[in-house]
């Protein structure tokens, strides 16, 4: 499944803005967090662009253990 389909990129726009701004972080450090640029970081929680597997390993990263295994289920039952 790639990820730059519409259902995908909504779910996970939608969790990565929730997760930035529970964390309480600036769009800015988020994007550093996440390796990559700003604007690139941008594109993706508009839903511009679905995020990469890297991407979306280094979000995975940031979460605690618990909720790593949350978004998990709820990823997979988007693409099964």
């Amino acid at each position: 499944m790639h990820t730059d389909q519409p259902f995908v990129k909504k779910a996970f726009c939608d969790y990565l803005r929730g997760f930035r701004s529970v964390q309480q972080l600036s769009k800015t450090k988020m994007a550093e967090r996440l390796h990559m640029d700003l604007s690139s970081y941008r594109a993706i929680e508009r839903g511009v662009y679905g995020p990469s597997a890297t991407t979306v390993v280094l979000f995975m990263l940031q979460l605690p253990e618990e909720e790593r295994l949350a978004f998990l289920s709820n990823f997979n039952g988007l693409i099964c």
